[in-house]
């Protein structure tokens, strides 16, 4: 059966507000009421099906954050519908992680996302996640956010370029060791600029033990 446009626009507004709960099965609902609309349908249609699917999952998301009572149950519904690696959807993640009140639920939340976000090499993922990871104040779930960033900075010197910035923010001199040392063991000190940042960051430790296992992890390069 191929739907109009009309029908097609009616199964996302009632698929967006019955399953706001479950991403997956609103994403299968979405696909196969989609299928029934291809065929002779214009690219530009079918572009304008796709933004419309996007809006919909985008207003389906909305709808279950509010129903959530928790920042646990938050994280856990922006990581299910970002699960679909769906760029807006993971990008809404990433923008819906600064809200979330709790460090240690964004930081898993990030931890997540950080794989989907970052292999990706887009500026505005890239800017989405560090922005979230700022607003956290716990040095230890911000260390775990920064370790799983720097995975992907081979790929992309600007990961390794924020991670610095926000090291230098940071209180917790071991904290800040474990992330510069983990930089430098990965070998990401491959410009001037990076060399700058990580410089930078290091002469934030006040702990002549800590600054000392920094230095000695990048002269090991």
């Amino acid at each position: 059966i191929r739907l109009t446009d009309a029908q097609y626009s009616d199964v996302l507004r009632h698929a967006a507000s019955t399953l706001s709960g479950s991403s997956s099965d609103l994403t299968a609902v979405l696909t196969h009421a989609d299928r029934g609309g291809k065929g002779t349908r214009s690219l530009g249609a079918a572009i304008g099906r796709l933004a419309e699917a996007q809006k919909a999952m985008g207003a389906a998301l909305g709808s279950a954050l509010k129903a959530n009572e928790s920042s646990a149950e938050s994280a856990g519904t922006m990581t299910e519908y970002a699960s679909t690696d769906d760029p807006e959807m993971i990008l809404m993640a990433l923008r819906g992680a600064k809200n979330i009140s709790s460090d240690t639920d964004r930081r898993t939340l990030l931890e997540t996302l950080a794989p989907r976000a970052l292999r990706r090499i887009n500026p505005t993922m890239r800017t989405a996640f560090f922005e979230a990871a700022a607003v956290t104040e716990s040095d230890t779930d911000r260390r775990a956010i920064l370790l799983a960033a720097l995975r992907f900075a081979q790929g992309d010197k600007k990961v390794a370029l924020a991670v610095f910035q926000l090291v230098a923010k940071m209180t917790s001199d071991t904290d800040k060791r474990a992330v510069l040392s983990k930089a430098a063991e990965q070998r990401l000190l491959s410009t001037a600029e990076l060399r700058a940042a990580f410089m930078n960051a290091a002469k934030t430790i006040e702990s002549s033990t800590d600054y000392t296992a920094v230095m000695q992890a990048a002269l090991r390069l």
